[in-house]
């Protein structure tokens, strides 16, 4: 025996709603994300030294407000170069503190990972002009944070990989890339 309560709601002018039978359309969603386009150098073959600054980082800012904002960041990396099999993304929170009038800026590695692909086989895109290629494996770069990643490996039929970070709270978002030559790109998105 299928048994459906009558649901009974009053509209604004205090009418009343039948709803008898089952209720459809309900559902519960987040809000979808909107992917943007970031362009940098990268630091080269190995990640640039940082540490604590004195003055707001400006270099691979995804994005300002990460307290007040959804606390994940996917981040799909390109290279600018066809010949960069194989790269690396590290996403960095920054957060500023007072030392009397002066401003410190400390970071933190919220994830770390390397990406692969095989040469000429990878989704191509066209971004302002440039040719971008994506990577189409993922992997935790040893003794870092480890983000949540994304794709199937390095064939020409894999979608591009990506990986998924936890910002922590941190004021700002940057992004830094290594590679053997060329400029970088991410596609992102706060979820």
């Amino acid at each position: 025996m299928n048994i459906q309560p009558n649901l009974v709601t009053k509209r604004i002018d205090g009418t009343a709603n039948d709803l008898t039978g089952p209720v459809v359309g309900a559902f519960v969603s987040t809000h979808q994300p909107r992917w943007r386009w970031l362009q940098f150098a990268r630091d080269g073959s190995s990640y640039a030294d940082y540490g604590v600054l004195g003055t707001k980082p400006t270099a691979g800012i995804l994005y300002e407000g990460g307290n007040e904002s959804p606390s994940l960041i996917r981040v799909q990396p390109f290279t600018a170069t066809s010949t960069n099999t194989t790269g690396g993304v590290r996403v960095v929170g920054w957060n500023m503190y007072l030392d009397g009038s002066t401003e410190v800026w400390i970071p933190t590695v919220l994830g770390d990972a390397s990406f692969a692909r095989t040469s000429g086989t990878t989704v191509l895109i066209e971004i302002d002009g440039t040719d971008f290629y994506s990577y189409g494996s993922a992997s935790a770069t040893s003794g870092t944070p480890a983000p949540n990643l994304y794709g199937l490996g390095s064939g020409s039929t894999n979608p591009p990989a990506s990986m998924v970070v936890d910002t922590m709270g941190a004021q700002l978002i940057q992004v830094r890339a290594i590679a053997a030559a060329g400029d970088f790109g991410v596609m992102w998105c706060t979820i």
